[in-house]
């Protein structure tokens, strides 16, 4: 199987590609950068060798490179990219499907995975230097029947800057990726200046980002569902021959607009698809100016020697009645010789409707007695001046016009006609977000947000610090609800996207907090006096969270994000709720959580032996006050949180200042004892007891305080030694002269 490569780039770039033999079998289609802007619209289709390309299978898959781009750090780069695919996706009477496959590690371009990728160090070799190349699609095809076999998008991230946020000398992530898709499905760049297929990009640039009803004719010719309507004919050069490559466009007489564009096959026969019903006015003109033959990735001849003209002559157009599932077909034309007149407008005028601006046409050989024209009852232009190579024009825009493109059209005094396609570009205003409400929400998403504002318009989405909306609502023109998706702690931006690409941007407007979740208190009552030490346990807890004890904020201690340490107030008996307060989120209350009690606390302060073997058994004594009541002690619990352990194999209350307890077997290390009673009243011990494996030393030593009184000698001391690595209090006799 063979195949040749082409692409749209000058005939260096293009010798280049070709020189390179593990692409042989590749075209690669790019889209350059340049001093002016192009909009979203225009379709002509790639065609190589007389084969249109195309993708077998209605549904194609896409994956999108882990990396994502070294230029953006919040992620929004891949919702701008499903966002450009879904543009196409939605082309009613287009059988084009898209499955997004998820993030991939894989960035090999042509290994059949139709990767999305940000080449930040030109690995694939795409990107030779001073190529002025933004990004590229290169497609493995058939050439025995155009199949299109492989596809993958590659943005030049070393050459270039790109952002979601139309950033300052940065290309637009979704604007960029809508032109490439039309690429990825087999279109080709457009003659049209306000086209999505228009061979240039202009920083921070936004209106590639939408469609427009010659785009999707564009989708529909690529993959027709159903009935559409079409336009066909013929195109003869004034001796007579087929006119090659000949642009011809179809402008709808309702309203003026630019509906639909193609050129012309070798024989001169030309099909517009996808039109809507309406009256069509039909013209031609050369591909020539800003955009020429070198543009185009297809190799099918361009024939520009031959002056424009509309089907009924630029006067009168012929009006051609199309309605759903017909052919209308406008027959032969013959176009005039070359003139001198052509065009060389490179940029778009964007207006709203009841919006007049003054615009500058540039191009060679204008004549004498120059007019201007649209075919639009909502837009007009008027000529101010003129010279031979320029001609400043008044554009009108009627308060209700049409949204879309529109073509001005001039001619001289001898009748020659040169056409601007698409070079006015009518839009809505664009969105502005003035608040929202609230402005703070938990990090794991699902808060409800009221963005307020105008221009908001049915097919908007929201992003929360470049994450998309979980769900969007447009309530009407001012009002939109959206539910905000899962998100890191801290301030992002809000930000609402038009369906026409403009977007409306609050900055560090919403902020994420951790919203504390609560798992336990020890212990659970206290004594009314107050100055109990409340262990709480949970997880989401900021180093600044507040604790609440019937409603008064105590004094906190921050221990980790999943414990904090408080000390009860002097409070009547009674149960109260506890409420934790992390800060921009509001208060957790947990109802009924802690009894004030009449009754003193347990108190320990010391017990002996401190340490055991981990097969337990050894009986354990541990010294307060008020233990009478203790109705368990829990041996290998965490010091910290009060949690985890196992209760004691067997308890005995000795008197209301001494408990013995049977310790249980347990894992080897250091771990703290805590006793309970009945009414929810406790204590942790403040030292620690020591679980040894059963073939190390056996038990011993005293951990805690010397208990009042105890007994001493004169000839003896009593030394309290710190052993820190084991976090207790070592009690040891010593007799006379020091010697143990």
């Amino acid at each position: 199987m063979s195949a040749i490569t082409g692409s749209s780039s000058p005939q260096s770039w293009r010798r280049w590609l070709a020189s390179r033999a593990s692409l042989g079998r590749l075209l690669g289609v790019l889209l350059a950068a340049a001093l002016g802007s192009g909009a979203a619209r225009g379709y002509v289709r790639i065609v190589l060798d007389g084969k249109k390309l195309h993708w077998s299978g209605d549904t194609i898959s896409w994956k999108l490179h882990q990396a994502g781009s070294d230029d953006i750090a919040d992620d929004s780069e891949k919702p701008a990219i499903e966002h450009a695919f879904q543009a196409w996706r939605q082309v009613v009477g287009s059988r084009i499907k898209f499955q997004f496959q998820g993030l991939t590690g894989s960035r090999n371009p042509g290994g059949n995975d139709h990767v999305v990728v940000f080449d930040e160090t030109n690995f694939s070799g795409y990107f030779p230097a001073n190529s002025g190349i933004v990004a590229i699609t290169p497609i493995q095809y058939n050439p025995a029947t155009g199949a299109i076999l492989d596809a993958d998008i590659l943005f030049n991230g070393r050459d270039w800057s790109f952002s979601t946020d139309r950033s300052p000398g940065t290309f637009d992530v979704q604007d960029v990726a809508t032109h490439e898709i039309g690429h990825f499905i087999g279109l080709d760049h457009s003659p049209v200046v306000g086209s999505s297929m228009w061979p240039y990009v202009n920083t921070r640039q936004w209106l590639h980002r939408s469609l427009s009803e010659d785009d999707q004719a564009g989708a529909v010719a690529v993959a027709p569902s159903g009935v559409d309507g079409r336009l066909n004919g013929s195109l003869r050069k004034a001796d007579g021959s087929a006119l090659k490559g000949g642009m011809v466009a179809a402008v709808d007489l309702s309203d003026g607009r630019l509906v639909a564009s193609t050129v012309s096959d070798k024989h001169g026969d030309w099909v517009l698809r996808g039109l809507p019903s309406g009256s069509y006015a039909v013209y031609v003109t050369p591909i020539e100016g800003s955009m020429t033959k070198a543009n185009l990735a297809g190799n099918q001849p361009i024939q520009t020697g031959f002056g424009s003209s509309f089907y009924g002559g630029p006067t009168s157009p012929t009006p051609f009645a199309v309605s759903a599932g017909s052919v209308t077909t406008t027959g032969l034309l013959t176009l005039p010789p070359d003139g001198s007149m052509s065009d060389n407008t490179g940029s778009v005028t964007i207006l709203n409707p009841g919006q007049q601006q003054q615009v500058t046409l540039t191009g060679s050989g204008f004549g004498s007695g120059l007019s201007a024209w649209t075919l639009s009852p909502q837009v007009s232009v008027s000529l101010i001046d003129s010279g031979s190579s320029w001609a400043r024009v008044l554009f009108s825009v009627a308060a209700g016009a049409s949204y879309g493109l529109y073509d001005v059209y001039l001619s001289d005094s001898s009748g020659q006609l040169t056409v601007f396609s698409g070079v006015l570009d009518v839009q809505p205003p664009p969105p502005v977000l003035t608040g929202i409400d609230p402005v703070v929400g938990a990090v794991e998403g699902g808060t409800e947000v009221t963005l307020s504002g105008s221009g908001f318009r049915d097919g908007s989405y929201v992003l929360f610090g470049g994450r998309e909306a979980s769900s969007v609502t447009v309530a009407g023109p001012d009002t939109i609800v959206a539910v905000a998706p899962p998100g890191s702690a801290g301030a992002v931006d809000v930000s609402v996207h038009a369906p026409d690409g403009q977007q409306a941007r609050l900055a560090a407007a919403f902020t994420y907090a951790t919203v504390p979740v609560f798992s336990q208190v020890f212990p659970a009552a206290g004594q009314a006096a107050g100055g109990t030490t409340l262990l709480i346990g949970g997880s989401g807890f900021a180093p600044d969270l507040v604790v609440l004890l019937d409603g008064q904020e105590l004094a906190t201690t921050w221990l980790s994000a999943n414990v904090v340490q408080v000390t009860t107030p002097a409070h009547p008996a009674g149960t109260v709720d506890l409420a934790l307060r992390n800060p921009a989120v509001p208060d957790v209350v947990v109802p009924d959580a802690f009894t004030f009690v009449p009754e003193p606390d347990p108190q320990v302060t010391g017990f002996s032996p401190s340490r055991a073997k981990d097969g337990g058994g050894i009986r354990v004594r541990l010294f307060g006050s008020h233990l009478d009541q203790a109705s368990a002690v829990h041996f290998g619990i965490d010091p910290v949180t009060a949690q985890g352990g196992r209760p004691a194999q067997a308890l005995e209350v000795l008197d209301p200042a001494t408990l013995e307890a049977v310790a249980p077997a347990w894992r080897p290390g250091s771990y703290g004892i805590k006793v309970t009673l009945p009414n929810g009243q406790g204590v942790v011990a403040p030292a620690t007891f020591q679980y040894v494996p059963e073939a190390g030393g056996g038990a011993g030593g005293c951990a805690g305080l010397v208990r009042p009184g105890a007994p001493r000698s004169g000839a003896t001391d009593l030394s309290a030694l710190l052993l820190a690595g084991l976090g207790f209090l070592l009690v040891r006799r010593r007799g006379a002269g020091g010697a143990p």
